[in-house]
């Protein structure tokens, strides 16, 4: 129960086991996507070298390696989405809480961000919420909930969601169009000019 632990508890509860997604790519404007990634690192404390190696890992796998100098203004919404990914992910959380992680992405770039949540959670074993909109999230969901005006209104597994509506489905992105990623020694090793 993270109500009942002690305020420094619950910070470092927070800071280690759930990574946050930010709607719209929130990265600092001033700072490099190398810096940006590394930022929970610095207030978590991680010595320099782990955290610069973290990076550098985690920029290979999503395929941004070569934008890690760049100021977000300067690289393309999906790089900068998966900066985020990657600064979601450098403190090896958990769980990781999306906010509409491709409302500001083209098509192709949605369902590239949509894939490498996907192989972080089936890959990497990390729970992955995504609260969206768009039905093409319901592509890789596992589970649906509904939340109408602050209060759960339903919840459905994946296959009670498809029998009861299999066009919202198959307009979620499952009708053949796949993102350019590709999936190597349980690692993604994607390679997509973006």
């Amino acid at each position: 129960d993270v109500w009942k632990m002690t305020p420094k508890a619950r910070v470092e509860f927070y800071r280690h086991a759930i990574g946050i997604i930010f709607q719209g790519s929130y990265l600092q404007p001033q700072l490099t996507l190398r810096e940006n990634i590394a930022l929970p690192g610095v207030f978590a404390g991680t010595a320099p070298a782990e955290r610069k190696a973290q990076v550098e890992r985690l920029a290979g796998l999503l395929g941004i390696t070569e934008n890690l100098d760049f100021l977000p203004k300067e690289v393309s919404g999906g790089q900068a989405e998966r900066a985020c990914i990657a600064r979601a992910l450098l403190l090896s959380p958990k769980v990781i809480l999306a906010d509409e992680p491709t409302n500001n992405l083209d098509d192709r770039n949605a369902q590239i961000v949509l894939k490498i949540l996907d192989v972080v959670r089936q890959k990497l074993g990390v729970t992955v919420v995504i609260a969206s909109h768009g039905a093409e999230v319901l592509g890789l969901a596992t589970q649906l909930i509904t939340v109408a005006q602050g209060k759960v209104e339903s919840t459905k597994s994946l296959c009670e969601y498809r029998s009861c509506n299999a066009e919202a489905v198959r307009l979620s992105g499952n009708n053949g169009a796949t993102p350019e990623a590709k999936l190597s020694g349980g690692l993604l090793s994607e390679r997509v000019a973006a």
